[in-house]
């Protein structure tokens, strides 16, 4: 049961990019003390010609929608209260707009479940988070996905925030977050027993390295790139998802506050000792997943031990003395299909030593 908040003063903070048709909102409303509660955040297209200044400026008894306004040659941005008649088209409920389709898994950060839109009837993964404090900031994830508008990115729909009655199994608060849906991951792709084609295999690292790439052009470090986090939609098409661990670069890097970012097999080495890192350390995980995704096996237990012996390869004496020999020397080159060089350039062990995704696409 959603329990509902008392009337207040609600905000908008709206982001329009015109070259790509794409906008990001968020709504904010105000407690007794004046401060700034979040309460949902938005990404969608929209109709230029539907957008004009009647509408920006719209009245009601709260005064006009946009208090104040910037603009450069790529973004437009509006924040200001927000009427009425406009808050309402920006209300959702888990319960009222979506039908569960499929519970599809659950990890740290909550339940992932196959969802139906009662307006559209289109599918969506959404992810469903319970807190026992109350949530007062914009989350992380929701603030980074909402300004992403890539054909490799999976993209956020919207994220907001539910007061609940609290039981067992959920706590009060609750924040759930809208995604494309995508039915496999490079996981699952990897467990196919079937036969791929190195062209295949290449076009799948192209895009995903292409996804990162925008990222970074976006100052965004993904932080947890794996396998289980690209994900394959129904054309074919790569994504990138999974902006959990995500978080934005300050001065070309980023520190730990003494928390453990990534997974184990896939992270850097800078990553797993809670050092200061930057763009590079998403492209050691890259060059992990490269060497997964030309590997020989379709076992998953099989690929993971394989990654290890590689991860403990590259770490040893011999491999930094002299790594291509190190390499042909082992069981792990036995039917590798990829390109060493790549693999080795990636899996450098000094960043600085790392090629950027612009390299790699040129590579590739």
């Amino acid at each position: 049961m959603i329990i509902e908040e008392t009337a207040a003063h609600s905000l908008i903070e709206f982001s329009l990019w015109p070259h790509d048709s794409f906008a990001s909102a968020t709504i904010l409303r105000t407690d007794e003390k004046g401060d700034c509660i979040w309460q949902s955040s938005w990404s969608f297209n929209v109709n230029l010609d539907l957008i004009d200044e009647d509408m920006l400026h719209a009245h009601d008894d709260q005064g006009p929608i946009v208090v104040s306004s910037r603009y450069n040659d790529q973004q437009l941005q509006y924040t200001g209260v927000i009427c009425g008649s406009i808050l309402d088209k920006f209300r959702i409920s888990f319960d009222t707009h979506y039908e569960v389709k499929e519970f599809l898994g659950s990890g740290g950060e909550g339940q992932v479940y196959m969802c139906a839109s009662f307006d559209n009837s289109h599918n969506c993964a959404i992810k469903w988070s319970s807190y026992k404090h109350i949530i007062i900031e914009e989350p992380r994830e929701a603030v980074l996905l909402k300004k992403l508008l890539h054909k490799n990115i999976r993209r956020m729909f919207c994220a907001w925030v539910e007061n609940r009655e609290a039981t067992d199994l959920v706590t009060k608060h609750s924040v759930f977050l809208a995604q494309e849906f995508c039915k496999r991951t490079l996981e699952d792709y990897l467990d196919e027993k079937t036969v791929k084609s190195i062209s295949e295999r290449v076009n799948i690292f192209a895009e995903t390295v292409s996804g990162v790439s925008y990222l970074h052009s976006q100052g965004i470090v993904h932080r947890d790139i794996k396998c289980s986090n690209i994900f394959i939609d129904d054309y074919g098409n790569v994504k990138v998802g999974d902006f959990g661990q995500s978080g934005l670069l300050s001065s070309h890097s980023c520190s730990h506050g003494g928390k453990l970012y990534g997974t184990k097999l896939y992270g850097s080495p800078e990553l797993l000792r809670k050092q200061r890192h930057g763009l590079k350390s998403d492209v050691f995980s890259l060059g992990m997943v490269y060497a997964e995704l030309f590997g020989p096996s379709a076992i998953a237990t099989e690929r993971r031990e394989w990654l290890l012996k590689l991860r403990r390869l590259i770490q040893s004496p011999q491999w930094k003395k002299n790594p291509f020999s190190s390499w042909q020397k082992s069981e792990l080159s036995k039917d590798w299909c990829g390109d060493v060089y790549l693999m080795m350039k990636m899996l450098e062990s000094t960043p600085e030593e790392r090629p950027s995704c612009a390299k790699i696409l040129e590579l590739l």
